[in-house]
């Protein structure tokens, strides 16, 4: 994935999350990595459907709410 990405935890904030992904693509050349910590919304498809088409975000399902810093683990794992 190279040396470089953004990480982002998302819990039931999909519009925020959707925000800050597109506008942090405009800013950096680097992947994005969003953990969807098991909302308990609609928000992993809502982060699925926003992306889908761009293979610099990568959405990962995250099995249960497992915190914050728990969430970043997961993304990490995957980097």
């Amino acid at each position: 994935m190279g040396e470089f990405c953004l990480l982002v935890v998302n819990y039931n904030t999909y519009e925020q999350t959707i925000a800050l992904v597109r506008q942090a693509l405009r800013i950096v050349d680097h992947s994005v990595v969003v953990v969807d910590n098991c909302s308990s919304n609609d928000s992993l498809l809502k982060l699925q459907e926003a992306f889908r088409a761009d293979d610099r975000v990568h959405v990962l399902a995250n099995t249960s709410n497992t915190g914050y810093g728990q969430g970043n683990n997961v993304g990490l794992r995957f980097v």
